[in-house]
């Protein structure tokens, strides 16, 4: 009894004469902020909190893996995979990231691509926390995986700012460097053109879709992506590094409401849906530009008169079998009247 007491009070002791760390999973979180967003400039940091406190000298390093699943734990997160080779890519997310840790702001800031954001999955991460003196030499990575949550796309008709410039002045005037411009407002790499964009633009020819946006109808943006991705228009490719895109000149009808619908390549299934779409006019320089002035009554007058209804053949058709209908009855009620009189 005496000797278990013995080396309990010296394990105790131990512990302050020697302290270790262990850290858990649950001591650790990961953060994404997005800076500008909503802009051209918008940004992705990802900050790992939880890294014990930051003092010169120490000899410890951080590293962070993002998987797809909470149960894919890494088995490459050993001392000289991560220290000795450094093996940390930013681009590549399947590897280990290295982790700024001192003593400025920055510390704790993942170095990673912002790929990461366009990414469908890969919500969780392993912590490894290195120790490189000498006489120790490992890595400690979390048993279990840390949940990251993604910030939310931008809202539709705002994931992209786009432009088509068409050639063609209101006035009569032409010009012939006809071009799309696209700006992504979400972070993403677009560094080396690792992506592609598919454009497509086109006169809407169906006025329940301009109805439900004079009415701010709940359902008035999917009813307009349904529409973009059915119609038959020209499409346009190109990559996410290239913010300008020469096209044929056309001369657009500048009473006419446009679509302008984008996805972003994703063949692959890897990326959560990029997809946009707005509806626009094009002004008097030929530039078709989001329109939203849609609360107006001119815009309401407008309708009725610019937009083409692919029904209205069918209404008439309708109307004429109506009127041949009431003709019939009416025709038919006199025949019996006259017939009782006899």
């Amino acid at each position: 009894m005496k000797k278990n007491l013995y080396f309990s009070l010296l394990f105790v002791f131990g512990l302050f004469l020697f302290p270790f760390h262990v850290q858990a999973a649950e001591n650790y979180s990961i953060q994404a902020n997005i800076e500008d967003e909503g802009t051209v400039s918008a940004s992705l940091t990802l900050k790992l909190n939880g890294m014990q406190e930051y003092q010169e000298g120490n000899t410890l390093n951080y590293f962070v893996k993002f998987v797809n699943q909470d149960n894919e734990k890494p088995t490459d997160g050993t001392y000289e995979n991560l220290v000795q080779n450094a093996n940390t890519e930013r681009d590549d997310i399947t590897r280990w990231k290295s982790v700024l840790y001192n003593s400025t702001a920055n510390s704790g800031n993942i170095q990673m691509s912002e790929d990461w954001y366009l990414l469908e999955g890969y919500d969780y991460a392993y912590v490894a926390e290195c120790n490189y003196d000498s006489s120790v030499k490992s890595c400690t990575v979390t048993e279990q995986a840390i949940p990251v949550e993604k910030p939310t796309l931008p809202e539709y008709g705002k994931r992209y700012d786009s432009f088509v410039f068409s050639g063609y002045y209101q006035n009569g005037g032409t010009y012939d460097d006809s071009s799309i411009s696209l700006f992504s407002n979400f972070p993403h790499m677009g560094t080396n053109g690792s992506h592609q964009y598919v454009v497509k633009f086109g006169k809407i020819t169906d006025i329940t879709i301009i109805d439900k946006f004079a009415s701010n109808a709940n359902d008035a943006n999917e009813s307009l992506l349904s529409y973009a991705q059915n119609a038959k228009d020209q499409t346009y490719t190109f990559s996410d590094n290239q913010t300008e895109y020469d096209i044929t000149a056309f001369k657009p009808d500048f009473n006419a409401y446009y679509y302008f619908y984008v996805t972003y390549e994703n063949s692959d299934g890897l990326y959560r849906d990029l997809s946009d779409v707005y509806i626009g006019k094009f002004g008097s320089g030929g530039v078709l530009a989001r329109y939203t002035d849609f609360d107006s009554t001119d815009s309401l007058e407008m309708m009725s008169t610019t937009v083409e209804n692919p029904n209205t053949s069918d209404k008439d058709v309708y109307l004429y079998i109506g009127i041949l209908i009431l003709v019939s009855i009416g025709i038919a009620f006199s025949y019996r009247k006259l017939k009782k009189l006899q």
